[in-house]
């Protein structure tokens, strides 16, 4: 079973945080970067980051469509199957996921575009990337679980690719240099650890309807 059904009943509420999860914490972490002068608006323009996002967001669904069939759905359900423990099951996903970009990351990254974001070498935001992807496989997999589906998944992945991404890769914001690795709005220790939160309440309320539902 690749989960593959909408499954959308009883779920809604699961769809639209799926939707609204990452924009939420990035706007928390910006707000903190900017409180604590770390991170900068000197080309911020909202209607430049709308327009990425209704640009990209299509593109990035169907893009994710694949990416989350093989991680969330795929992949996901292989390991289920040998381990009964799922959080080495979160581990084993989110590190091939994120072993799978090293190569992006090490050599077909954009020269222009990795300078905007962090100002470490290419394999330190290669190891905070992978640190990140398996903390996010938490979230999307709880998001999988709850829902049984793989759909809250790629919008998830989806927004985040459309609309995070091009504000830090397009220089809508800026971050003081050196801090990447704590403000950043995706890869941040801080968003990590957001996101982590996020992760937790989905597995508590998923573990709260199955104890409902067989008692």
């Amino acid at each position: 079973d690749l989960h593959t059904k909408i499954h959308l009943r009883g779920n809604l509420r699961w769809y639209l945080f799926s939707i609204l999860s990452y924009p939420a914490v990035a706007v928390v972490v910006i707000l903190l970067g900017a409180a604590t002068n770390w991170i900068y608006f000197d080309s911020f323009r909202i209607t430049g980051i709308i327009s990425a996002f209704l640009i990209g967001i299509i593109p990035s669904i169907i893009k994710n469509i694949f990416e989350e069939f093989a991680w969330r759905g795929y992949l996901s359900s292989a390991v289920e199957k040998q381990f009964k423990n799922e959080w080495i099951m979160y581990l084993i996903v989110g590190s091939v996921w994120g072993i799978w970009h090293l190569p992006y990351y090490l050599y077909f990254f954009p020269t222009e575009q990795f300078s905007l974001i962090w100002s470490g070498s290419r394999l330190s935001l290669a190891f905070m990337s992978i640190i990140a992807m398996i903390c996010w496989t938490v979230q999307l997999m709880e998001f999988r679980r709850i829902t049984d589906s793989v759909w809250p998944c790629v919008l998830t992945h989806a927004v985040q690719n459309s609309l995070l991404n091009p504000m830090l890769l397009e220089g809508f914001i800026q971050m003081e240099t050196g801090r990447e690795y704590l403000i950043a709005p995706t890869i941040g220790l801080a968003s990590i650890a957001l996101n982590l939160v996020i992760a937790f309440y989905l597995r508590r309320k998923r573990l709260e309807r199955k104890e409902k539902q067989y008692g």
